[in-house]
């Protein structure tokens, strides 16, 4: 049985995306708006390990509203 929408869309935005990879389309588009635009599941999850590694670098505070 899948998690909820809102447990994925949760560990996605906090930056946990290991655990969201197997619920991914393989048609998954990600656009971040203003810089770039990421399309099939291939793509996607190669951003998402960069941006990990770049969470690893800093400091962050993350705060979900209103999912």
């Amino acid at each position: 049985m899948n998690p909820p929408i809102e447990k994925i869309a949760q560990e996605f935005s906090i930056g946990n995306f290991d655990s969201i990879f197997q619920y991914l389309s393989e048609n998954v588009q990600w656009n971040i708006i203003g810089q770039n635009s990421f399309e099939g599941k291939t793509d996607v999850i190669l951003n998402c390990k960069t941006t990990a590694q770049y969470f690893k670098s800093v400091q962050t505070n993350f705060i979900t509203e209103d999912l």
